[in-house]
């Protein structure tokens, strides 16, 4: 009924203080360690794949440091970012993850030197292929086992994996407009 429904909806409103609730659950529970043994927050959202959208709010905001930084440190601050998403290293805070600022500034790297994410990574496809094959087997080998470990392959196999996506969707385009192009 609609009065349970509000009523659920004050509980949450006033358990997470109001406007909190939009951008963190408060869920501490699935955090995970970093290697400087801090615990980086898994909390998001209310609807947790919101954290997306919360990361891309947060960093238009900073775009103009993050464009200082990919303009000028260029291939270093890519380096620096990368380091810190594979090691999970971050802020303790859930308003930012290190994944957001590197995807964010690979994108922004990509778009201010004017590189061709597909033809990179049509000459790599070999190469992020088998990174994507060996940390999904790093990550089923640490599961259960080191923590840390299991962290810094997942977060391997998230990079290696978003990147191989793109070869992956090419030659499935390639192999469709052909079948498309036999058929007529």
């Amino acid at each position: 009924s609609w009065q349970n429904f509000y009523s659920h909806l004050i509980s949450i409103w006033t358990q997470y203080g109001g406007v909190r609730m939009l951008y963190d659950s408060g869920d501490t529970v699935h955090g995970t360690v970093s290697i400087l043994g801090y615990m980086v927050l898994g909390a998001g959202p209310i609807n947790l794949p919101l954290w997306y959208i919360r990361d891309l709010i947060v960093l238009i905001v900073f775009s103009p440091v993050i464009y200082f930084f990919v303009r000028y440190a260029r291939y270093l601050w890519l380096l620096f970012s990368g380091i810190l998403m594979v090691l999970n290293i971050g802020l303790p805070y859930t308003f930012v993850t290190v994944v957001g600022v590197f995807f964010f500034s690979l994108g922004s790297f990509l778009a201010i030197n004017k590189f061709s994410l597909w033809e990179c990574e049509k000459k790599m496809r070999a190469f992020l292929g088998g990174m994507t094959i060996f940390s999904l087997a790093g990550m089923v080998v640490c599961y259960g086992y080191d923590e840390m470990v299991y962290i810094i392959f997942r977060n391997l196999y998230t990079l290696f994996g978003c990147l191989l996506v793109i070869p992956i969707l090419g030659y499935i385009i390639k192999i469709r407009n052909f079948k498309s192009s036999k058929i007529s």
